[in-house]
Formats: C-alpha cells, structure tokens, sequence
C-alpha cells in the first residue's frame, strides 16, 4: 500500500501564492512543483482562476533556482501584471510581488511565507481602523466570500479598544461569542471569517496586529462521544461507544466498518449536523456544540442524498447557493467568479447549463461539492460519496478529494469501498460504535494481521471484525458475536502504539482537559435546551429583518425558479379545478324563481286552500307550524313554504355550495403537502448554515397562494358557465374561495412538515384532513352546523371549511333579488345555524387568517421540535 501522504511537503526554501481575488479555488497554492500553470481550464492548468481577463493558459511560474522563480506570459490575450505593471514575455519574482492577469488589479500574491504563519504587523494611528473584503479596509480580507465587504469598526476610546460589528452576514466572534460590540483586552481573540486576530492599542495610538489565517489550517478533534438510540424493546442501543480522534489540517480520512458500525452517526457528531449525548467536539481547540454558528462556514457538509434541487441548472443552483450563503455585498462579478472557478475546477462547465436531473450519478454529486466549495470550507464532509457510481467515476472523485487535501482542506468521508484506501491519510475503522483502529491505511493491515505477515487485502479487515476470519479458531470460538470482537480489537487499539502516536500525541490541551474532565452531561432535555437557548441568542446577533427580506427574496426566486420548471406538475395542478368543475357543472342549479312564477305557485295554492276557509287555515298551522294557531303566516303561505322553500328548493344546491368550499380546500392542501417533505435533505442543510424557518416557509407562499388563487379563478370560471351561477356576483366568490384555499396551504405546509417520509405520505394525509372537513363543513343534513355537538362545533370552528361555506351563503344568495330568494337569509340562520349578511365577510376572513397564521406557527414550531430533536 502507497504512502499516506501524496504531496511533496514544503521546504523552507517554498514559496506560495496567496489569493487576492474571488475567483481563485483556495486561499494559498504551495509552489512544490518546478513549474506551475496558471488560467483559467482546469483540465490545463494547476492553479485555476477564472475572471473575464484570464484566458484558458495564462501564465506559467517556474522555479529557476533553489528560492527564485520566474513568471511567464503564456501569449494571453490581456497580458499579466505584476505591482501593477503589464510584463514583457517574464520576470523575477520578488517576495510581496501583487499578479493580476488580464488586470492591473492583483489575483494573487508571491510570498515566501505561508498565510498559515502568525503575520505581525502595525497599523498607524487613526480614529478608527476598519476590517473587511473591500480593499480600502486597512485590514484587507479579500479572499473570504464570506466576509462582508465592511465586516467591522476598531476605535479607541480612552485607551481602550473597541470593536463593533457593521451589521455583518456572518458576525465578528470574540473568544467564541458573537458580539455586536465588544471592549477588547490585549489577550482576546478576533476571529472574522476564518482569519483570527489579536489587538493592542500602543503608547503612540499605533495598533498591533497579530494575523493568522486558519481557513485551511483547522484542527478537528472529538473527545469521549457517546450517543445511543432507543430500541423497540425499551433498552437503548449504543450507536458511538467513547470515540477519541485527532485529526490534522489537510488530511484525507476515511471512516470505514460493516454495515451498522456507526460511520454515518460519527460523521454527523464530527460536522455538528446531530449532537452527541457525551462528549467534544472541538474545531482549533474551540468546542463546536458552544460556538456552531462560528463553524458554519467553516465545514462543508454533502449527504448521502442530492442536497440541490433537480429541476434547476447547474449554474442556476450554484448561483442560489452563492446568494444564500455568502456576503450579500458581493459584486455580481465577484460572485461570478466564484461561481465560475467552482464549475470549472469540478471540471462541470460542458454541462453547467443542464438541468441537474440530466447528470450523471457522479456529475450530481460534483454539484453536491460544488455547493459546499462555494464558501471555501476547510472541512469538508461527505457521507458515501462513491456509493452508486462506476469505477471510473468513482476514481476521479476520489483522486479529486486528494488534490483537495492537498490543498489544505480536511476531507473526512465514509465509505465502504477498498480500491482506492492509498489515497487516504488516516483510516478510522469502526465497528460497534467503537473505534477499533485509527492510522494510516498500511497500518491497518499490520495491526489487523500480524507484523510478520499482514493482511493481503483490505477486504480482510471485514472478514475479521464481521467473525467470517479470525487470527484463530480458539479465539473464534470464544467470542460468542461481533460486539465481543469489536471490544477485544478496540481494546488491542487502545494498547497500541498507534493510539499513541495517532491520537494521545497529537490531542490538543483543550482535548486532553477534556478527557480529564467527567464526560457526563446534564440530562439531554435540559443539555439541549440549553444549547438552543445559546444558539438563539448568537444568532439574535448581526441578523436584522433585511436579511429576513434578503433571505425570503432569494428563496422565493428560487422556488418560483423550480415550480415554473416543472410544466407537467403545474399543468396537473391547473387540470384539478378544471376536473372539479365539470364535475359541479353536472349537477342542476334550478336558479331563482322569477316573480311571476312565485305569484303563479302562490296564486295556485290558495286556490287550493280557499274552499276550506278558516277551519283549514286552522288545521294547516296545526300541522306545519311549531307556532300552532299562533302562527303569523297564513295556511297557504305555510303550504308554499313547505312545497317550494327548504333544502332541496335553494336556487343553488348545498351540493354545489360545498362543492366551491372544498374544491378550494382541496387545492390549498394539495398544493402545499410535498413543498417540505420532499425536500428534506436539502432543507436540513441549508439550515446548518444560517437558514431561518419563517423566510423558508414564507419563501413557499408566493408560489402556494398564487396557484391557489389561480385554481380557484379557473374552477369559478367554468362553473359561470351555468346562467343560474351568473345570477350572483362573481367577485365575492373568488375572494371566499381564495381566503380559504390560502388558509388550507398552511394545512398542507404543515402536513408536509409532518410527513416522514419524504413526500410519499403527504397526498394520503391531505385526503386525510380534506375529508372530515366535508362532514364538519356543517353544510350535511339533517342536522347541519346549528345542532352539531359542541365538541363537534369546537373542531369545525378550527377548520377553513366552516367558514368557507358560511361566507359563500352569503356570496351566492346576499345579491339575489326577488320573491324568490326573500325567505334564504332566515333559512340560513335558522336552519342550518350560520349568519348571513355582509358582516359574515369580515368574522370569516379574521378567523381563516387567524387559521393560516397559526398553522404557520404550529409548522414553524414543529420544524423547530424536529430540527432540536434530530440533534
């Protein structure tokens, strides 16, 4: 097996590039190599920048002596400059050298010191000096996407420094805390983006500066984890048995073990995507679970599943992630660059303009990256990034991550694939939750064989820790399952010298305080609610109600973006009203009775009553009347009341009437149940950055509310068809139908939070509500809303049907003129127990808008519930 390290290791004679510009791929290329290329083809050139003045092959640097280096115009198209001055074919570098290609303005920076190297330097005296990307900052940090291009203020008052915040995407942190403002003592440290800072204010008003830059220099270091799950049988299950690791800026590990050994657990404890029940994390010797927000763009984080929306491009999603997730003070050029370098370095730009659904297993993942790389994180973590894809594939991916180690990021995947283990630094084997070795990969096979004769294959580590090989028949025998070998091997581990060397030497003070300290925890409830409660009050900090706006324009952009991508969806969710409304337009609808007809029935009736005299007017209040002889109404007037007034004689069937109700309830849920549950993976990342879950959900409304209205319009129209419709106003019934189909997309929203299935159960759980809500719409004999049972009535009241129909009584009879239509309004109140009149318009609308704005909450909070939980 190959070596553990691929690279040639720095020198001290090295020399580096550091990045000035947006659009490079890292922040520091370490010139190891005789000659270097540099342009903008990343299948051409060794360090890739893209930029409207880089041509394909730019520039070539080459080392001509043991410290100097030449650089050479490659024949591109807008030369290269260097301090500012466009060269004639090469030049000799000198340390501090600015290169611009194409551009007077610098790209990247000569130097013989790497940026991970403390950096001193003083500032002169002034009233203030300010920090950020834009280069007038007299603390420049052009390089970090997520630096705003103002990022913060250090003055001096009275001797003592001061550091204010300018209201930064991503905060300004002082000793782990985001502070808004802060007074600073010589000892605390700064830390914006990923470059750390110490101050002090001299004698002379001077300022001292010690700058360090960690953004590809980050220690990653876990401490005693522990994490179980409840098994059906009531007893716990552990999942992570006390893991220690130590992992080095730059390396590439993989964490492999049998199916069910903990590699994914371990992966989402490592990266803060869940919480363990005990133990560290620590990022530089900082614990992640007391500072994540620090940490966000710090780690990349690419499951198992696609993390970007199919239907968009590639260029599309990236450029939604890069609005999302970095400074919104980015120049669209600037972001461009970014956006371009990330395309062409993941060698995507032959399809950057296809959907994603048309990629391949592996072009999707390289998206998946892409995302990730977008914000330049120094951890990077992938969950089976190999699974599903070919040999071919497969290689190149893995190969890519290694040139990305090589880089300076950490990258940390699970895997179960062996062929290419020599690529990797370290190896963390698992088995049983427990760390069973930790090392290089050719020490694994010593460790699992014997030093005389180590395992052949990795494949042998599996066959041992699965009982299918064992280092002997007798010790085989005596261990009754694979939790026994595994604590027999962890225990072996924990006696090596590779624990020693791997783990114990290079754990840092904190960790090693850390393992001195009780690993026990408060108990989980309380542990996390302490824990939001921290993580609420951090991002309380620097995140005004403009980012909200910000956040919720771009979001709804992007899922109008999606939904307009999707025609046949959009065209099955316009053909539903239109299905419904043939379906409503099948029934009879009599109309109103004009007045000569009501004279006529009248004037047939009495003649009919007439030959009775009072006796039978008598006997007619008697029998129809509960009023009895103390009835108003007169015995004709009951008798063409009973035969032509009631249920079965509105002008407008019930059946129709619940019709409109429920077609619009119908399509509010139906549009909104799979908006989040279909989405989970992605939403469950995005929220790891800085998603919030009101501009998330209030992103989903544009959409959601407008289709429904659109539904409603279409239904309505075609039922109009009918002349008996057109005998009321149009408007009042769209406006019913719209503020109750508004209301049910909050029903549907939440269904979809619900759902755990990832859209599979959502349409059966809106069958599910929309259902019940035709019995309790309270418009279904013979007892209808006004004799339901309280409890009945109570739950009515909580859905948008109840009111709908209430305020479409009223639409559809409030403007009907005539004898025909003078006895609906007392019909309506007394019979089937709902107001009538104009008032039923404003009680109906507060109370669905009451509905939709607590439905919002009660998804709000479940989202919340779920996302604590999952931690």
């Amino acid at each position: 097996m190959a070596s553990s390290r691929h690279h040639s290791s720095p020198s001290e004679h090295t020399a580096y590039l550091a990045a000035r510009a947006a659009g490079c791929a890292h922040r520091e290329y370490c010139l190891t190599s005789a000659s270097t290329t540099i342009g903008r083809d990343g299948t051409l050139c060794d360090i890739v920048l893209t930029g409207a003045t880089v041509s394909r092959r730019h520039a070539c640097l080459s080392r001509t002596g043991e410290t100097d280096y030449q650089l050479h115009d490659l024949q591109s198209t807008n030369g290269v400059f260097v301090n500012g001055e466009r060269i004639k074919g090469s030049r000799f570098l000198r340390d501090g050298d600015l290169i611009g290609l194409g551009t007077a303005l610098p790209h990247l920076r000569f130097q013989y010191h790497s940026i991970r190297e403390p950096h001193h330097l003083i500032l002169p005296p002034q009233a203030q000096w300010l920090i950020g990307r834009a280069p007038h900052c007299d603390l420049s940090l052009p390089f970090e996407p997520t630096v705003s291009s103002h990022h913060a203020t250090l003055s001096s008052q009275d001797g003592t420094l001061r550091i204010a915040d300018a209201h930064s995407l991503n905060g300004t942190w002082v000793n782990g805390s985001n502070r808004f403002k802060a007074f600073l003592a010589p000892d605390d440290t700064v830390v914006i983006g990923s470059t750390h800072f110490q101050f002090r204010l001299r004698e002379d008003g001077s300022l001292s500066v010690l700058q360090r830059e960690y953004g590809q220099s980050v220690k990653l270091e876990c401490v005693g984890l522990h994490r179980t799950a409840p098994r059906a049988n009531g007893t716990a299950r552990m999942l992570l048995n006390d893991i220690t690791l130590s992992i080095e800026p730059g390396e590439f590990v993989g964490i492999l073990g049998p199916s069910g050994a903990g590699k994914t657990t371990l992966l989402t404890a490592l990266n803060g995507f869940s919480r363990p029940d005990r133990g560290w994390v620590l990022c530089n010797e900082t614990p992640m679970d007391s500072a994540s927000a620090l940490f966000r763009n710090t780690i990349g984080y690419v499951p198992q599943d696609d993390i970007l929306h199919r239907e968009l491009s590639v260029q599309a999603s990236l450029e939604y992630v890069a609005r999302l997730r970095l400074s919104p003070d980015l120049s669209p050029r600037q972001r461009a660059e970014i956006i371009d370098n990330t395309i062409e370095t993941l060698g995507l730009h032959p399809v950057r303009h296809l959907p994603i659904d048309q990629l391949s297993g592996g072009q999707r993942k390289r998206v998946s990256i892409g995302a990730e790389l977008l914000v330049r994180p120094s951890l990077l973590f992938l969950d089976e990034p190999t699974s599903g894809l070919d040999p071919s594939t497969e290689d190149r991916l893995m190969h890519h991550f290694r040139d990305m180690a090589d880089h300076g990021t950490t990258v940390i995947i699970t895997t179960h694939l062996l062929d290419n283990l020599d690529l990797l630094d370290k190896v963390v084997i698992l088995a049983q939750g427990r760390v069973v070795f930790f090392g290089a990969p050719s020490e694994a096979l010593t460790f699992f064989g014997t030093e005389q004769q180590p395992l052949a294959r990795a494949t042998g580590i599996f066959a041992v820790l699965t009982e299918a090989d064992t280092p002997s028949s007798a010790a085989a025998s005596s261990w009754k399952g694979q939790e026994e070998i595994a604590t027999h091997h962890a225990a072996r581990f924990l006696a090596s010298p590779w624990f020693r060397q791997h783990i114990e030497q290079r754990l840092s003070p904190a960790a090693h305080a850390c393992m001195a300290m009780d690993t026990a925890s408060p108990s989980r409830p309380l542990a996390r609610l302490r824990t939001l409660w921290a993580d609420r009050s951090r991002r309380g900090h620097g995140f005004s109600p403009g980012e909200w706006l910000r956040s919720w324009c771009i979001l709804s952009r992007r899922h109008l973006h999606i939904r307009a991508s999707a025609g046949k969806r959009l065209l099955l969710f316009l053909l539903i009203p239109m299905a419904l409304a043939l379906v409503t337009l099948s029934q009879h609808i009599p109309g109103v009775a004009s007045d000569a007809v009501v004279a006529e029935r009248r004037a047939e009736i009495e003649a009919l009553v007439a030959p009775g005299g009072a006796l039978m007017d008598t006997q007619l209040k008697l029998l129809l009347s509960p009023a009895g002889i103390g009835e108003t109404r007169s015995g004709a007037e009951l008798l063409h009341a009973l035969r032509y007034e009631g249920i079965a004689h509105l002008p407008v069937p019930m059946s129709v009437l619940l019709m409109i109700v429920m077609t619009a309830v119908f399509s509010g849920t139906l549009i909104a149940c799979q908006e989040i549950s279909t989405e989970r993976s992605i939403y469950l990342r995005e929220r790891m950055s800085h998603l919030r879950i009101l501009p998330y959900l209030g992103a989903k409304m544009p959409f959601c509310l407008g289709l429904a209205a659109l539904q409603c319009l279409i239904f309505l129209s075609l039922c109009w068809l009918n002349p008996a419709l057109r005998q009321a106003d149009f408007f009042p019934v769209w406006l019913t139908m719209v503020a109750v189909a508004w209301s049910s997309v909050a029903i549907g929203l939440t269904l979809s939070a619900v759902d755990p299935t990832g859209g599979r159960l959502s349409v059966m759980l809106t069958v599910a509500v929309v259902l019940p809500q035709l019995l309790l719409s309270g418009g279904l004999g013979p007892d209808f809303y006004g004799r339901m049972h309280g409890p009945l009535r109570l739950a009515a009241d909580l859905l948008p049907a109840r009111w709908g129909l209430e305020m479409v009584c009223t639409a559809l009879f409030d403007t009907l003129k005539g004898e025909g239509a003078r006895w609906i309004p007392a019909f309506v109140r007394e019979v089937i127990g709902f107001d009538f009149g104009q008032g039923v318009y404003y009680s109906g609308m507060i109370f669905l808008l009451a509905q939709f704005l607590l439905w919002v909450l009660f998804c709000t909070g479940f989202l919340t519930y779920r996302d604590r939980r999952s931690c």
